[in-house]
């Protein structure tokens, strides 16, 4: 239930008129009401959205934002300078899995269940289990420990979460991955067909077997330049540089052994570094020996030119997308991810929304502590959002992504049209009469002082009458002409003199 309007005090007092009208109509559904909010009214700077199941609690949700509280079901914000352009989709690689991701969205969105099912069938060449079964499997499940099922996985999860964003009208207009996330990106912009996407991230992670066991990954709270430093310090030609994701977050990955003598020096010096659950180790030269095999598999892929720019955290600069060959995913592989570098310049190309399309916000953070520091006006602030997170309702989440991207300007003002107006949306054909604008009134009249102005300025005697103020002596007879104004509002205790 979208509402909007110019002012806090028009928003709140439009939330009040809309909670007073959804508890005197308990025969107007709640369909009905959102469909109208979101497809017959204007869309100003101050909006809030409000999710609900059912009356109670819309009106909770309602009589929050009345009296401008917080509420779980309720997002606000204000779009100054109207609605944003410059938005990223964000693909990340392995890590935001869980058990049960995408589920309630199976049976709640057609869309998603829809690309899944495309997937699911340009997997199905490649790999010996279902998709939907994996989705199904328990936390305790070693599958989720497997980087040839945790990567296709996520592959369908994110180009499916992508599909759906679109539906709702916001498109994006550039795609950035990072490591496997590449792959999703190409596909998304449009440089993979699903069926090379579906078969690159499948070969490529099952590759992977023939280093796992020989290596590991670390994340550091380090700018990359100090991470770079001290790994040189100790453990030269054993750890190397994977991924530069923030200004304080550097992954290493390297030999297992020297891992281990990287967690246990940070634990000594009270640096608080993470270990990666992965036995092998990527971006380094642990993957050397896949090279001649990379190319071989995937040497028959056909990359095409793209709509959507597609900007590499391979080589840190946009491409043309019909260069991302076989010899492009292995590089994915073995160099160092420059996310934070691109989130940067992506930035600095005036580029102020970012979308992480992913079952976990596992980059939001990195993006915001890159872009932090941007200088801009107020009305150029970068947002960055996630679109479900692990352990919530699916639904819910990525309803309450849109509404923080509707509320902060980001896409179009027709987010919710689309939600109410999709084929596989119920019709809503009932008009209702529902509450209208709430016109927060000002007086511009022009109010005369009430005080008597000094009198002798222009030529006058004061005569401190109560009716008669001024008096002025006529130069021809020594007459005395006596003025004065009278008004209920100089003069109130007039109101008591009446004939």
């Amino acid at each position: 239930v979208p509402v909007s309007a110019r002012s806090e005090a028009g928003l709140r007092a439009q939330a009040e008129a809309l909670r007073h009208y959804v508890e005197a109509r308990p025969d107007a559904s709640l369909a009905d009401i959102g469909a109208g909010l979101a497809c017959g009214r204007a869309v100003l700077e101050h909006r809030a959205v409000a999710l609900a199941t059912d009356r109670d609690e819309l009106v909770q949700a309602l009589t929050a934002l009345a009296a401008g509280e917080p509420h779980p079901h309720i997002t606000t914000g204000h779009t100054r300078g109207g609605d944003r352009r410059g938005v990223v989709f964000v693909f990340p690689g392995q890590g935001g899995q869980w058990a049960g991701m995408g589920l309630t969205l199976l049976t709640s969105s057609p869309v998603f269940a829809e690309h899944m099912d495309a997937c699911e069938k340009a997997l199905t060449p490649w790999v010996p289990w279902s998709l939907t079964d994996i989705l199904h499997r328990h936390a305790d499940d070693p599958v989720w420990q497997q980087a040839d099922v945790v990567q296709p996985v996520l592959f369908s999860i994110m180009v499916s979460l992508a599909a759906l964003w679109r539906s709702y009208g916001i498109e994006p207009d550039a795609v950035l991955g990072h490591s496997q996330g590449e792959i999703a990106a190409a596909h998304v912009c449009g440089a993979l067909s699903l069926k090379d996407a579906a078969k690159t991230v499948a070969l490529r992670s099952r590759a992977l077997a023939a280093v796992r066991g020989r290596g590991g990954m670390a994340s550091l709270p380090l700018p990359a330049d100090e991470a770079e430093q001290l790994i040189s310090d100790h453990w030269a030609g054993r750890l190397w540089m994977a991924a530069a994701n923030g200004p304080h977050s550097t992954t290493v990955s390297g030999n297992t052994d020297a891992v281990e003598e990287l967690l246990t020096h940070c634990t000594d010096t009270g640096l608080r570094a993470k270990r990666i659950p992965v036995d092998y180790a990527s971006h380094c030269p642990h993957v050397q020996p896949l090279h001649d095999e990379l190319l071989h598999l995937l040497g028959d892929i056909t990359p095409q030119p793209s709509a959507v720019p597609f900007f590499s955290t391979v080589e840190g600069t946009w491409l043309q997308t019909a260069s991302l060959d076989a010899a492009y995913w292995y590089r994915n592989l073995h160099q160092p991810v420059r996310f934070s570098h691109a989130v940067q310049t992506l930035t600095d190309d005036g580029h102020r929304a970012f979308i992480e399309i992913s079952p976990h916000p596992t980059l939001v953070p990195a993006i915001e502590d890159t872009t932090e520091n941007v200088t801009e006006n107020v009305t150029e602030n970068v947002t960055a959002i996630g679109s479900l997170r692990r352990g919530h309702n699916d639904t819910h989440r990525i309803l309450t992504a849109l509404a923080h991207a509707h509320t902060t300007g980001i896409g179009t003002p027709t987010t919710w049209h689309h939600h109410y107006t999709q084929p596989h949306a119920q019709p809503h054909n009932h008009h209702l009469d529902l509450p209208t604008y709430p016109f927060q009134h000002q007086h511009y009249w022009l109010q005369p002082p009430t005080t008597t102005p000094d009198l002798t300025t222009t030529g006058l005697t004061p005569t401190n009458h109560p009716l008669l103020t001024a008096a002025l002596t006529l130069a021809d007879n020594n007459t005395q002409l006596l003025t004065g104004r009278l008004s209920l509002r100089t003069h109130p205790w007039l109101t008591d003199h009446t004939v």
